[in-house]
């Protein structure tokens, strides 16, 4: 047991490098490999383990040339030595998130079409933690996913049909409108059925620019049976795909975001019967465990969804 009096006040005393080593010989049972786990040299761990051993007056380990065990001493000490570990562990991640709440930068990026998004996300950012700087800049989906992914932008905001791991659904709109120029013979239709479209000028984004999504439409008219005249354009902004309708170059399935943010002159909107697949706008992250900092700006997303889901 470690005597109160040897903690904290009194010579070199039980110090938290002394217990990591303590702990990482224990589970490994060979000097070597604990040094290696810890990332220093194992003189250094030989070193921590003779200093834990004079101050507490036991022997921890028995040594021979081929082999380390715990003694009884020190199989009575390790599940204290864990616990001590694991709790500064947790003060630490506490102390963290406490100085994150009160001051931290969020670096974010997002996908054109996504403004409304960000703006909800940031607004509520900016109330709960107003410590935070928060900056978003705009990119492409694709550059959104490998910029997260490598660490660079703490969170991304885009469409994606196939969402990494660390990501959240933010809002899922079926594609369930047409977009078209204004004097279209389909304009007369109070809705289009998709059978309408066999033979017909589609708009669609093209394979070099978002090859998933693109397969993914031409899938789902496969299925119906149903073949338009695809007409692929590298599209990467909704205001785009509307003035491409404009200008007659086709006929466009939208959601109800880009119809009620992207209108065109000389185009009209019209039901779609059915849908024929989602716009799913997702928050996406770093792989692994998120630093406290993307940890809360990931939760204050989460409660929002709700809202999300009408924009």
């Amino acid at each position: 047991m470690v005597r109160s009096s040897q903690v904290g006040y009194r010579g070199p005393a039980v110090e938290l490098r002394h217990l990591s080593c303590f702990v990482a010989v224990s589970d490994e049972k060979s000097f070597a490999a604990a040094a290696r786990r810890l990332h220093v040299v194992p003189s250094n761990v030989s070193q921590q383990i003779r200093q834990l051993e004079r101050e507490l007056g036991v022997e921890l380990f028995e040594r021979t040339t081929r082999h380390v065990r715990v003694t009884e001493a020190g199989r009575s000490l390790y599940p204290s030595a864990v616990r001590v570990l694991e709790e500064v562990d947790r003060l630490r991640s506490m102390a963290r998130q406490h100085t994150a709440a009160d001051e931290g930068a969020l670096r974010g990026c997002f996908a054109p079409g996504t403004g409304d998004l960000v703006s909800a996300l940031v607004g509520e950012l900016a109330a709960r933690y107003p410590g935070w700087s928060v900056a978003f800049e705009p990119m492409q989906s694709a550059e959104i996913v490998t910029t997260v992914a490598s660490g660079a932008r703490s969170v991304g905001i885009c469409q994606l049909s196939s969402p990494p791991g660390s990501s959240l659904l933010l809002a899922r709109h079926p594609q369930s409108f047409l977009a078209m120029p204004e004097d279209h013979p389909l304009a007369a239709n109070k809705i289009v059925r998709p059978a309408d479209l066999h033979g017909r000028d589609v708009i669609v984004i093209g394979p070099d620019t978002h090859a998933e999504f693109h397969q993914k439409l031409l899938s789902a008219f496969e299925e119906m049976g149903v073949e338009p005249r695809f007409r692929p354009f590298p599209i990467t902004m909704p205001e785009q795909l509307m003035e491409l309708v404009a200008a007659r170059q086709g006929l466009a399935l939208v959601d109800r975001r880009t119809m009620a943010h992207y209108p065109a002159r000389g185009t009209v909107v019209r039901p779609l019967e059915g849908c024929l697949l989602h716009a799913e706008y997702y928050l996406i992250w770093p792989p692994g465990d998120p630093d406290p900092l993307v940890e809360q700006a990931v939760a204050v997303a989460r409660e929002l969804v709700p809202t999300f889901m009408e924009l």
